[in-house]
């Protein structure tokens, strides 16, 4: 009995050392939760961890997070949200990240501790935001510092943009507000950093963290813009115009005007009238244009359609009270001589019928972009004289949907998706199905409104039970319309040893999967080397929960060639070939 007893009596001191170590050094309170701020549409959710989940370190590392404890292992590193010393900001009121005084090394006075985003992909001037406190009225201060690492680095000395230094709130949660300076893959850190803490010092109390985001800048604001341009034979002439917008638009409001032959002033000037419904066009015609093309116009003006090639032509806005030119046809006081060239075609604006490309989603006063120079620059298809068949009807694609993927980590399927352009997009639905289950919904992400540029998405479905599930996105737009995408698929499986799979495709070029399996949470290392033993490329270096995992690797800056990968995980260690052939 006393064999049993001990080691209960030894484990339970233990489990208590470490409880009674996550605590405060000032009185504890009961400050109340802050309601949860809901995103307004213009913001556009790049990343999100509300840390409503696992916060201990191997929950974090779970979801993408690092942890890299530069002043050694102290007692505490980070934490569940101790309720007792100050709920969370939101959600459950352990639902924040902790760390603590506790921190230090051997419990001295350095706390340099790192807190490691995961990997976003951002544009910059983009704004991080997080909530943060100490108890009310702590004495020991706790301070902050916010850094970048424009290479995604993991660890402490790969951050280069320091961007902010603080000390946690004393009086009650406040939120973090700072502008990423950098564009790309990046991650950022919350370092918490006292050079007299500990439990001898003077600094470091006890410090909440809640509900991080990375938020996009506000998404453009969509308007009218010129849809198609008809210059054919004789009278042939007409302009559309496209409302990409989600409600109707009083086109009392715009006007479209004309120069001729290089003139570096407005001649001629249409007023538009009446209204235009979302998602329709209106159309300008000549008066003496084919019927095809009269039966769909909404005013016969020869003011505008009486052009030839070499005519600059504008939609304008009243702004505040000035005409101001949102879209153009050609550049005002240049003369092209016969046209400008459209998509490296010449002519280009005459004997030609312009039609924009359905996933051009606002108009320019940049003519060069708006022409492009080949067929893929230019947001425009040309097509020959007098083609009548698109006029009085254009539409766009609403959100473009270029790539979905779904991948095994562990226990968690990572879903990423990216979009080439949105329109009035609100967000997705994500939605799950498993053998056992019909479709659910299990989150949402916020879509980035309007948009025309490249949107990168990522969503981590964590901590499944084994089998196959299912996924697809319900895209919906403001208006409430949605689409469905395709479905992907992936599957949790049992993992009883370790090992490194043949990479698929091989030969490939220039990227290829590479599979692994861990029978436990490792710390891993998967590396490329040439056949000098040099190492090319660092796949994977930090901790991965039990279960499969697969790593896309792309070889496009490499040289043709046979590579050696390899990987390290506890005592495990194996290698494999593979060809990349350019």
């Amino acid at each position: 009995m006393q064999k049993i007893f001990l080691p209960f009596l030894l484990s339970f001191f233990v489990f208590a050392v470490v409880v009674n170590a996550q605590h405060s050094r000032t009185n504890q309170d009961n400050f109340k939760n802050t309601p949860i701020v809901h995103h307004i549409p213009s913001e556009s959710v790049l990343f999100m961890d509300d840390m409503n989940g696992d916060n201990t370190l191997t929950g974090i590392q779970s979801r993408g997070w690092f942890f890299d404890d530069v002043d050694g292992a102290g007692l505490t590193t980070v934490f569940q949200g101790n309720s007792t010393v100050f709920p969370a900001y939101e959600g459950p009121v352990t639902g924040y990240i902790g760390q603590n005084f506790n921190g230090a090394f051997n419990g001295g006075l350095l706390i340099d501790q790192w807190l490691i985003s995961p990997s976003i992909n951002v544009s910059a001037g983009d704004t991080l935001k997080f909530w943060h406190r100490a108890p009310d009225g702590s004495t020991w201060a706790d301070h902050l510092q916010v850094w970048i690492s424009s290479t995604a680095g993991t660890t402490h000395s790969a951050f280069d943009n320091q961007i902010a230094a603080f000390d946690a709130s004393t009086s009650g949660w406040a939120q973090y507000t700072g502008v990423i300076p950098v564009g790309g893959n990046i991650r950022f850190a919350v370092r918490y950093y006292c050079t007299n803490g500990g439990p001898g010092g003077t600094e470091s109390d006890y410090v909440g963290l809640d509900l991080f985001e990375v938020v996009g800048t506000p998404a453009s604001t969509p308007d009218l813009f010129i849809s198609e341009y008809l210059e054919g034979s004789s009278n042939n002439k007409a302009i559309e115009i496209f409302n990409p917008t989600s409600s109707s638009v009083d086109l009392s409001n715009y006007r479209v005007v004309r120069s001729n032959n290089g003139a570096d002033s407005i001649q001629y000037i249409q007023p538009l009238t009446g209204s235009l419904a979302a998602n329709q066009v209106f159309v300008l015609a000549n008066p003496q244009a084919d019927p095809t093309i009269l039966a769909v116009a909404d005013i016969d003006t020869g003011a505008i359609t009486f052009y030839n090639g070499d005519d600059y032509m504008a939609l304008e806005k009243n702004i505040a009270g000035v005409w101001t030119p949102i879209d153009v046809i050609g550049i005002l006081g240049e003369d092209p001589g016969t046209s400008w060239a459209v998509a490296g075609i010449t002519p280009g604006t005459a004997e030609k019928t312009l039609v924009r490309k359905d996933v051009i989603l606002f108009g320019t006063t940049d003519w060069a972009a708006s022409a492009g120079t080949d067929s893929v620059s230019s947001q425009w298809l040309v097509y020959p004289q007098n083609t009548f068949t698109f006029i009085g009807n254009h539409t766009v694609i609403p959100v473009e949907l270029t790539s979905f993927t779904a991948s095994v980590s562990g226990t968690s399927i990572n879903l990423v998706w990216s979009t080439a352009s949105e329109l009035n997009n609100l967000g997705f639905e994500i939605e799950r199905k498993s053998e056992n289950s019909d479709w659910q919904v299990i989150s949402f992400v916020a879509g980035f409104g309007t948009s025309t540029k490249t949107n990168n998405y990522y969503f981590s479905d964590n901590n499944l039970s084994i089998g196959k599930y299912s996924y697809r996105l319900k895209q919906v737009d403001f208006e409430g319309t949605f689409e469905y995408s395709n479905v992907v698929e992936a599957e949790v499986i049992s993992v009883d040893k370790f090992e490194l799979s043949q990479n698929y495709p091989n030969p490939f070029n220039p990227s290829t999967s590479i599979k692994f399996s861990l029978p436990a949470a490792s710390n891993v290392k998967l590396s490329v080397f040439n056949l000098l033993g040099q190492e090319v490329k660092t796949l994977v270096n930090g901790f991965k929960t039990a279960g499969s995992h697969t790593i896309t690797f792309d070889a496009s800056e490499l040289s043709s060639g046979i590579y050696i990968y390899k990987i390290e995980a506890n005592n495990f260690t194996q290698s494999r070939k593979m060809t990349l052939i350019k």
